[in-house]
């Protein structure tokens, strides 16, 4: 589905780029909704005791090995791949020396901010023991 998408929104492209960019418009709302969707289930369930008890990483039987540390790069590494997308684009700005410099910096600040939120709603919407279990994400929200 991911690989039509971009052939339609190549061929999209050589037509019609104002196209392109609604649909682009189209998926940064997407995404905020879906940030703020995610940030309003977890306030439903917010607790400050929660939030302390998960700042401190785990220790014991519970710290992090190399499979759980694993699967954070695998989630966190795709959320910065785009951001060669403006080195590409580079070619067709006026000013690419201020403009490519400002987007990786907004793109970088956008996506951390993004995730730091969603961590630390994750964090204070239960204690560590109900956010070990597997499926906590499908119930919680």
């Amino acid at each position: 589905l991911g690989s039509a998408a971009l052939v339609l929104l190549a061929l999209l492209r050589g037509f019609n780029s104002h196209a392109v960019h609604v649909i682009g418009v189209v998926v940064i709302v997407v995404l905020l909704l879906t940030l703020a969707s995610t940030l309003a289930g977890a306030l439903r369930t917010f607790s400050l005791s929660s939030l302390q008890s998960n700042l401190l990483p785990p220790r014991g039987e519970d710290a992090m090995g190399y499979t759980e540390l694993s699967y954070l790069f695998t989630f966190i590494y795709p959320c910065f791949a785009g951001l060669f997308q403006s080195v590409n684009k580079a070619a067709e700005l006026r000013t690419p020396y201020v403009s490519v410099p400002r987007a990786m910096l907004g793109a970088v600040l956008f996506t951390g901010i993004g995730l730091s939120l969603i961590v630390v709603a994750i964090a204070a919407s239960a204690p560590r023991g109900e956010l070990s279990e597997t499926d906590f994400l499908l119930h919680a929200f």
